[in-house]
């Protein structure tokens, strides 16, 4: 079987999106954009990095990030820079400014923080953590990479729907969520919602 001329993988520091080698460069840049259209926004707000580019001439280059950006994606480094020591504590995360309204989504195969609002019919959806600094109304779903140990946090946690790794939150515990800071996280296969507390 030939190889695709274009792969996207998603890894916790963003997307990977890794050229063939020796293909014409109409071939490569078309198979991106089928990629990107067949996503329909699932890749909106990730970062990214072309995981080849020896052989890509400025020019090329330029228009494949052009096209990256037409579909929502930020450029940036999607791998690791520099020895593991000189790397701040804790992990990448894609930060979102201003609240979700209805109808609005953000996608992100990392973890996610977002600085405002979700707002009842706006959707949330990562593959690692969720981070809500404000009020959290409509749909979240985390650990949707199958990471079973995502969190979601917010300032106000009561969403219509929440699921963790792909398990729903049943309708009574959503019914009595906590009035402060909360978290939900998987224990024992279901969905539970507790106060934050600062550890210590």
């Amino acid at each position: 079987m030939s190889q695709e001329p274009v792969s996207i993988k998603g890894t916790r520091h963003g997307l990977v999106i890794r050229l063939t080698e020796d293909l014409d460069f109409a071939v490569i840049k078309n198979d991106l954009r089928r990629k990107m259209e067949a996503s329909h926004g699932f890749f909106r707000g990730a970062r990214y990095s072309i995981g080849r580019e020896a052989g890509l001439s400025a020019r090329q280059r330029e228009e494949l990030d052009e096209l990256c950006r037409e579909f929502g994606l930020v450029p940036g480094s999607a791998l690791p820079v520099g020895p593991r020591a000189s790397q701040p504590p804790g992990e990448p995360a894609f930060l979102a400014r201003g609240s979700l309204r209805s109808g609005q989504r953000l996608v992100h195969p990392g973890h996610v923080v977002l600085v405002g609002d979700v707002h009842p019919g706006a959707i949330v959806t990562a593959g690692h953590n969720v981070v809500v600094l404000g009020t959290c109304r409509g749909t979240v779903a985390a650990g949707t990479s199958g990471d079973d140990g995502a969190t979601v946090f917010s300032l106000r946690l009561s969403p219509l729907r929440l699921s963790i790794a792909g398990q729903a939150a049943e309708d009574r515990i959503l019914r009595r969520t906590p009035a402060g800071p909360a978290v939900a996280r998987l224990d024992e296969g279901r969905i539970s919602l507790t106060p934050w507390r600062r550890p210590k």
